[in-house]
């Protein structure tokens, strides 16, 4: 009987555990997601996806990769569709655009995976 509590408790806080950082990672996006709106509409600068960077290297930090890489996917898709051309559609008109938002998945990952595992690596204090 106590054995099937104790697994019961484990599951509940995996499910606990993941529904956390789910919602953690989509906070942020939205948060930042708002921020580069603003910035965006005021100044028109190019290449604001990279600010995305921030949070999924922040999620590593506190969640780890899995996590990260949910955060990634989330940002990609808010920067395709808020901030490339034509506005408020997943459609990317130039190749251009294309490229920027994969390198920017590839570093993001790359970032997410160093600073997850240093975040983890208890042997560097």
């Amino acid at each position: 009987m106590s054995l099937r509590r104790e697994s019961f408790e484990t599951a509940r806080s995996r499910v606990h555990r993941w529904v956390e950082s789910l919602s953690a990672s989509l906070a942020i996006v939205g948060i930042t997601t708002l921020a580069v709106a603003a910035v965006e509409a005021r100044l028109q600068p190019d290449h604001l996806v990279f600010i995305y960077l921030a949070p999924a290297v922040l999620i590593a930090i506190r969640y780890g990769i899995i996590s990260a890489i949910g955060a990634i996917i989330t940002s990609s898709l808010a920067a395709a569709y808020f901030l490339y051309a034509p506005r408020y559609s997943f459609m990317m008109a130039r190749p251009l655009d294309v490229m920027e938002l994969a390198l920017f998945c590839l570093l993001a990952l790359l970032a997410s995976q160093v600073v997850s595992g240093f975040a983890g690596d208890d042997s560097m204090v």
